[in-house]
């Protein structure tokens, strides 16, 4: 799951491909259906995983805080990666190995 905030700010997040390529970061939100197409500003192709810089929030579309959404990558008409994500004024911080 990808944990995002409801801001105007570029925001990123990793997950692992099916492939490499891709050129299309749909969202939809899941209590009222309506999909979006989101522009990726940038992205970093790791060995296991890549990172996706995109604003999830511009004048046609905006994250809901507490509400979850539909993650769908593509290349061309085939979808390389499927996720979900949560929206959330929370900031997320990996627990320490002390905790």
């Amino acid at each position: 799951m990808v944990i995002l905030q409801a801001i105007a700010t570029e925001q990123s997040f990793s997950f692992i491909p099916r492939s490499q390529t891709y050129d299309k970061l749909l969202v939809e939100n899941e209590a009222t259906g309506v999909e979006k197409e989101i522009t990726i500003t940038s992205f970093i192709n790791g060995d296991y995983y890549d990172t996706i810089n995109a604003t999830f929030v511009n004048g046609t579309f905006s994250l809901i805080e507490n509400n979850f959404y539909k993650l769908t990558l593509k290349n061309g008409t085939t979808t390389v990666h499927k996720d979900r994500i949560f929206c959330t004024c929370l900031l997320y911080t990996s627990p320490s190995p002390r905790d």
